[in-house]
């Protein structure tokens, strides 16, 4: 599903992302965005941007 542009962790984690109960218009941003879609560099983090208030309490164990 993603490309050369991030380690196997974080193509994990952003795998993982789909299970937790985030907004449905939570989106990948940034620099890691612009990684993989491009493929021109390695991103070891993610940017997750949302257009609206948000309480990350919510999704804190």
């Amino acid at each position: 599903m993603f490309s050369e542009a991030i380690p196997a962790s974080v193509a994990t984690l952003l795998n993982d992302i789909y299970t937790w109960s985030l907004p449905t218009d939570t989106y990948v941003a940034g620099g890691t965005a612009v990684a993989i879609y491009l493929n021109h560099r390695v991103s070891v983090d993610i940017d997750l941007f949302i257009d609206k208030e948000f309480y990350y309490i919510l999704i804190m164990p």
